[in-house]
């Protein structure tokens, strides 16, 4: 073979290879473009809220962890600071009896009661059971916490937009993607890294107890799987 054939060959597979390097690392976002012309807007908003029934149906039935998620009324309430994480993590294990006026009127106050373990109250040890629950609560904080980031920030890029002159919104689209997705890309990669932190708390603490981890990878799952169907919904917002 000749030299020349075997340089083009050589850089034909370095090519290839930073694709596929690029493709696996990119694959949410890129399913996530794909998913984009699949489903409508009223559909991805459909999954958002299939992915939470589905992974709040399996917490509900692992008796052993007391949690749930956050209603619309107390993630607001944790967005605009009237409410702490720390408070959140209790309300949603049910330490605490109210989470806020707001979700009290509207009949959200869905708390079960006390968790099952000691009390901490008094500075005891937690078992188990309370640590994973108190886990899984600071990873729906945690998730509420970066969803509303995008939605601020996806609102703010829109309105921007809206108040251009026409005449100048011609490449405005790709302008702003250019100046918010290091931001938005940065706040994906420190909310990650939370929570697979806390997912290794989970795990930690259910071998500890003996107890299978199977509710960590469900967790995953529903994390990611919601990550990517926001991307969806933004993409199909921007294509809008």
């Amino acid at each position: 073979m000749r030299r020349k054939t075997k340089i083009w060959l050589t850089v034909l597979l370095i090519v290839l290879v930073c694709v596929a390097c690029v493709a696996y690392t990119q694959r949410d976002n890129i399913s996530a473009f794909i998913d984009s012309f699949r489903y409508s807007q009223e559909e991805v908003i459909n999954k958002l809220e299939e992915n939470k029934e589905s992974i709040q149906k399996f917490v509900d039935e692992t008796p052993e962890v007391t949690v749930r998620d956050l209603t619309e009324q107390e993630a607001q309430a944790l967005n605009d600071g009237e409410l702490t994480e720390e408070d959140a993590v209790k309300i949603l294990t049910g330490q605490s009896e109210k989470s806020n006026s707001d979700a009290s009127e509207n009949g959200s106050d869905q708390n079960t009661g006390v968790v099952s373990g000691k009390d901490t109250a008094n500075g005891t040890d937690k078992d188990s059971n309370q640590i994973v629950s108190e886990a899984i609560a600071k990873l729906y904080v945690q998730k509420s916490a970066y969803l509303s980031k995008l939605d601020a920030i996806e609102a703010t890029v829109r309105q921007q937009y809206i108040d251009l002159p026409k005449e100048e919104r011609k490449g405005a689209k790709q302008r702003f993607l250019s100046a918010y997705l290091p931001q938005v890309a940065a706040w994906e990669s420190q909310c990650d890294s939370v929570v697979y932190g806390i997912l290794d708390e989970i795990t930690v603490a259910l071998k500890n107890a003996g107890q299978d981890t199977d509710i960590v990878k469900k967790l995953e799952e529903a994390y990611l799987n919601e990550k990517k169907l926001k991307k969806t919904y933004f993409i199909n917002r921007y294509m809008d």
